[in-house]
């Protein structure tokens, strides 16, 4: 059984790895859904915890990121708002 965080990061690891823009952006958007908020919350008091959690947030911004360029290049702003919405929610002060 897969975790979460694997999933998570396979997503976007194969999304980054596509060279179609349209097909990465709907690889990275099914990353994205798969990130809740900070890894492991209750335990981010442990080193590797922390060092994880802080990992998968920057590939979680980096998505957003990827996926807004080419939304704005769509002019997709109904969808560029959604995806504001949510990462705001899983990641309130993600730069």
């Amino acid at each position: 059984m897969e975790e979460d965080a694997e999933i998570f990061e396979k997503l976007y690891r194969k999304g980054r790895a596509t060279a179609d823009p349209d097909e990465r952006v709907k690889i990275m958007a099914k990353a994205c859904e798969w990130y809740t908020g900070e890894f492991l919350k209750s335990y981010s008091g442990e080193v590797w915890i922390a060092t994880e959690a802080k990992r998968y947030r920057g590939m979680f911004c980096k998505s957003v990121e990827d996926i807004v360029l080419r939304l704005r290049v769509r002019q997709d702003y109904v969808a560029m708002e959604r995806l504001g919405r949510y990462a705001s929610m899983a990641a309130p002060f993600c730069d």
